[in-house]
């Protein structure tokens, strides 16, 4: 038979393993926790823009542009400016590396950690994205990594744009050429109610 004292043990070994493989589980998904964050605060920073201009896609997935499995798109804003492919981070510390390098770093307290530069992880979603779109091809592509204020950023790129999740509509806003079939061109906010434009090329 079972004493109080055998099963005031078994109870507190119970209770030890059950709070060990939660804290296990806790940190074994916190990236994904993190992540999974960072995206909804995007998906509803982005659901701001007006439907009449930009339409949100959030959490896609689609064949890889080799055709051999998918890929995963956080979010793709689709407009007459262009098709903004945007990657979200959700990462705290310094974050440093070059636009073309494989690998950035992020350092917290000197703690240093290697990431796959997420330029380059965009680069293949734009190159399927343009596949899979080939008959809008007049449409620019523009890339997009955006990390959260508690991020130090310091990454110079031009090919793509690296922001902060509070600059990312007003950049997407930023962007006012229209692009057709026939090139691009200017025209009124409400276009194309209103008829009037302007062509720049």
């Amino acid at each position: 038979m079972f004493n109080a004292e055998t099963i005031s043990t078994t109870l507190y070994i119970v209770i030890a393993v059950a709070v060990f493989v939660l804290l296990v589980w806790l940190r074994l998904t916190r990236a994904k926790r993190a992540g999974k964050y960072g995206e909804a605060n995007i998906k509803l920073r982005l659901s701001g823009l007006p439907e009449a201009e930009y339409t949100v896609f959030d959490d896609i997935m689609i064949p890889n542009a080799s055709g051999t499995g998918t890929t995963q798109i956080d979010h793709v804003v689709v407009s007459p400016y262009g098709i903004f492919v945007i990657e979200t981070k959700n990462y705290q510390g310094w974050i440093y590396g070059s636009e073309h390098a494989e690998k950035w770093t992020q350092n917290i307290y000197g703690n240093k950690h290697e990431l796959f530069n997420p330029l380059l992880q965009n680069d293949t979603h734009i190159r399927a994205l343009r596949k899979l779109l080939s008959a809008h091809k007049y449409l620019p592509f523009i890339s997009i990594v955006t990390f959260p204020a508690k991020a130090d950023v310091r990454v110079d790129a031009t090919e793509g744009q690296v922001v902060y999740w509070s600059q990312l509509v007003h950049n997407i806003k930023n962007y006012h050429e229209r692009h057709g079939p026939h090139g691009r061109f200017y025209s009124c906010s409400n276009y194309p109610r209103c008829k009037f434009t302007l062509n720049i090329d």
